[in-house]
């Protein structure tokens, strides 16, 4: 049992019941132009659960090895605690397989942009954990540094992994990847001294995202 029945209707519930309150809770991210640019870009969303006055904000990005993005199981359950701690929070549909790109910041959400978190898991933990890295980070996309990341589970390492690690490294990268290529998305090789202050949450009997890399990048930021 991976997910808590629960907790997936709490998160349902909560959006369920901003939107009979009259909230606005999706938001598309690209405008109409960039769209037919691109359609790509009309498969990303933001989900955003408001509280009653202006706070710091916390970024939300569910995973599923870059091939779905599975918030109503690892994202939506998330806004419910967050909100109880009187946070703001939004949920991010990212791109997906090979078209994973970051986008441009959200405006007009009632949200402080200063001391802002992000949190993901698995293949979202990978989206999350490269918003601190020197290539793909917060600086490459003019933002605020964030105040904290937090990390479950996430996909950090790309070699000699699990078998369905392995398959969603290929997602992204195709199926014979070069260690260039590896290299570039392996958030190990892209840290400084700059990086976020970043919390970790990771089980020892993981067999999909492994342990190690978990270890390996908390052992490489202390």
């Amino acid at each position: 049992k991976l997910w808590n029945v629960d907790d997936v209707v709490a998160g349902l519930s909560r959006m369920i019941n901003l939107i009979s309150a009259g909230e606005r809770v999706q938001y598309t991210i690209w405008i109409e132009e960039d769209q037919a640019k691109d359609p790509r870009k009309r498969d990303t969303d933001l989900f955003h659960f408001p509280v009653s006055h202006k706070t710091p904000f916390i970024l939300v990005c569910a995973g599923c090895a870059y091939q779905m993005v599975a918030s109503y199981l690892e994202a939506f359950p998330v806004t419910v605690e967050v909100n109880r701690l009187c946070y703001s929070v939004s949920v991010l549909h990212y791109r997906i397989w090979k078209h994973n790109l970051r986008p441009a910041p959200v405006e007009n959400l009632n949200i402080e942009k200063e001391g802002y978190s992000e949190a993901g898991f698995s293949a979202g933990g990978h989206l999350v954990a490269s918003l601190g890295t020197t290539n793909y980070g917060y600086q490459r996309w003019n933002l605020t540094k964030p105040g904290t990341l937090l990390l479950g589970y996430p996909m950090t390492i790309w070699e000699n992994m699990s078998r369905i690690h392995k398959h969603c490294r290929n997602t992204i990268l195709g199926n014979r990847p070069l260690h260039a290529e590896i290299d570039e998305i392996t958030i190990l090789q892209h840290i400084d001294s700059k990086y976020p202050p970043t919390y970790i949450m990771h089980w020892k009997n993981d067999a999909i995202a492994q342990f190690e890399n978990s270890e390996r990048l908390a052992n490489h930021l202390n």
